[in-house]
């Protein structure tokens, strides 16, 4: 097969698939991911512009931060100095990319750790001097945003569409018009879903490097016995919720949750020294109460989804696509609930009726995602491909992804 060099499609013949075809043979992508602990990369194939790209191969490297109880931003910063060269040099070893390499590279810029992203954005940027090849550099919550439409070729969602993008560092309602348009319908006003199931899962007892994902774990474990659920059952806030003198508001928290275990765990347990909770309830007890606060974070999350969909039902009405990504998104309890609060809302006043959710492996933090979200921009008439003089962007809205783009 021959390739064919050009860096970018004829943008005025940009509709012509066969020209569009014919100017790209076919291309492929290098894609680093550095945003956080992952030291992440990966090789796409765009074999056929018609069809979703291969997924060649994807290695990952990602920092123990289980001593830590948390990831430590410092930590990070070294870890990927002493592993993501390694990372990225065993997979060029292992497809030849110095006598064949990628045609186009694209690495996280934004938002997330800034001593993280930097290692990542100078590795692309020296890979891309070396290599003579155009770089972009992507934001991480697009890549989170557009990984549902892989699968489709970016046949779908089609836009416009809303997503519920929900991972220990974000919780984001967006409404995109376009791959360059978004708009943030609502966000958390204090710390993440994630971040509030980890701390939670924290307080249990439960241990690992994901602890959101480690509690969805021990609480399926075994089923929980139906006499234990009516037994000193817990209760949890609704912040933002109507009151006399507030209705309606487009915002939601998740902060007060883990207070509110502890709580509740004194009262309802009389556990003083929450480092014995382990010896001090049974196994089935506990996991009893992981349920009740699985349940009560993620349908208090809905709750507050019904609301901003309900007060932005002029914005979303030509929405029928419902896209939930993001590390938390895998939890298959969310996913059941999604599609179980938002297909039988009533009144019936929102049109959406189609839900995509990625692949639970390309859920949490990946550089896949971040290769397709690049191709995606890539092959997109209005984008400008990034410069190196670009710099890492600590904090990053989504609805303001435009201007930075083309810098």
């Amino acid at each position: 097969m021959i390739r064919n060099n050009s860096p970018r499609f004829n943008t005025k013949l940009i509709n012509n698939k066969f020209v569009k075809f014919f100017f790209i043979r076919f291309y492929k992508v290098l894609a680093i991911e550095s945003s956080c602990d992952d030291a992440c990369v990966a090789l796409l194939d765009r074999f056929d512009p018609s069809k979703p790209p291969l997924i060649v191969d994807q290695i990952r490297s990602s920092l123990n931060s289980i001593p830590d109880g948390g990831i430590v931003p410092t930590k990070a910063h070294i870890y990927h100095h002493m592993n993501l060269a390694g990372v990225i040099s065993k997979m060029s070893l292992k497809y030849d990319l110095p006598s064949n390499p990628p045609d186009l590279i694209c690495v996280t810029r934004g938002p997330g750790l800034p001593g993280s992203l930097s290692i990542g954005l100078e590795v692309a940027k020296g890979l891309s001097i070396a290599w003579n090849k155009p770089l972009i550099g992507v934001h991480h919550m697009l890549g989170h945003l557009l990984i549902p439409r892989l699968s489709t070729n970016a046949q779908l969602p089609t836009y416009p569409f809303v997503s519920l993008l929900v991972s220990g560092g974000h919780t984001l309602l967006v409404l995109s018009k376009d791959i360059l348009n978004h708009e943030i319908l609502a966000t958390s006003q204090d710390i993440s879903v994630g971040d509030s199931l980890d701390k939670c899962a924290r307080v249990l007892g439960i241990t690992g490097i994901m602890f959101a994902k480690e509690l969805e774990k021990y609480i399926n474990e075994k089923p929980i016995e139906p006499k234990l659920m009516d037994t000193k059952i817990m209760t949890f806030p609704h912040p933002f919720s109507n009151s006399n003198d507030r209705v309606n508001l487009a915002a939601l928290a998740f902060g007060s949750f883990e207070a509110t275990l502890r709580k509740q765990l004194h009262d309802l347990y009389n556990i003083e020294d929450l480092g014995m909770i382990k010896q001090t309830l049974d196994d089935d007890t506990r996991r009893k109460i992981a349920y009740e606060v699985q349940s009560s974070i993620f349908n208090y999350l809905l709750d507050r989804i019904e609301v901003v969909l309900q007060v932005n039902k002029d914005k979303i009405k030509d929405c029928n696509d419902f896209v939930v990504s993001g590390g938390v998104s895998a939890n298959l309890f969310l996913r059941n609930l999604v599609k179980e609060r938002l297909s039988t809302e009533e009144p019936k006043s929102i049109t959406i009726s189609k839900f995509h959710f990625a692949d639970p492996a390309l859920c949490t933090d990946n550089a896949v995602m971040i290769g397709w979200a690049g191709i995606e921009l890539y092959e997109n008439s209005c984008f400008k491909q990034t410069n190196l003089t670009m710099v890492p962007i600590h904090k990053w809205p989504l609805n303001e992804i435009q201007e930075f783009y083309g810098q």
